[in-house]
């Protein structure tokens, strides 16, 4: 592996460090700046569970974190637990179901504008795997290579961009193909009228009204 090094904030080591240490020596704990782990200051990890995601996403403090992200070499979230169950607990001061928009909002959002992938994993155990994983791929060429790599960008925004949209009730693989080759991006997607949905191709005002009503719920929720 050469020089190859993973360092733990000092935060997380209890958690996460004797995990890692376990498959690779070189492993410190350290202070770090950006991100929970680092992987020879090229690989940045920020690591949060279902509920810190969500809180951080509505205090805005996620997106902070991913404009520090962004500025490293590459930067990933890593979401330890799952996030259904963990919304499925918190039912009674919200709808699942809206709050499950909101965070794949969220995701969206972290992709297409700061380029972060957002990946998720059952527990600590898979996350401390996932890290070894990139360790192994770097260590090998040298170079980043984790899901979402930054040169793929435009492939994997869509493919997200998909999967986003056809989470919406009523709204198909064709439909979302349809609304992302004429809005471009699921931003373009949130941000088109009533009138423009109602336009697509087979789209209708029943779907229509769907889809718009979807966002503008996301986007108010957010406010509150």
């Amino acid at each position: 592996m050469g020089t190859t090094e993973i360092f733990v904030d000092y935060r997380g080591e209890d958690e996460i460090y004797h995990l890692i240490v376990k498959e690779v020596e070189k492993t410190s704990v350290v202070t770090l700046e950006v991100g929970d782990i680092s992987i020879n200051n090229e690989i940045f990890i920020e690591r949060k569970t279902a509920g810190d995601f969500i809180n951080s996403m509505k205090s805005n403090r996620l997106f902070i974190q991913a404009s520090n992200l962004a500025d490293t070499p590459c930067g990933i979230i890593v979401v330890v637990g799952p996030v259904e169950e963990y919304i499925s607990s918190i039912s009674r001061k919200i709808q699942p179901r809206l709050m499950m928009l909101q965070y794949r909002r969220a995701k969206a959002s972290l992709i297409q504008k700061f380029k972060i992938p957002v990946v998720e994993v059952k527990s600590p155990e898979k996350l401390a795997e996932f890290v070894f994983d990139q360790y192994s791929i770097y260590g090998k060429d040298k170079k980043v290579m984790v899901p979402f790599r930054k040169k793929k960008k435009k492939q994997n925004v869509s493919l997200v961009s998909l999967d986003m949209v056809t989470r919406i009730p009523n709204v198909g693989i064709k439909d979302g193909k349809r609304l992302l080759e004429k809005f471009r991006s699921l931003q373009g997607v949130a941000n088109a009228s009533f009138d423009d949905l109602k336009n697509i191709h087979r789209f209708g005002k029943k779907k229509a009204m769907v889809v718009y009503n979807s966002f503008r719920v996301v986007h108010n929720l957010g406010k509150k």
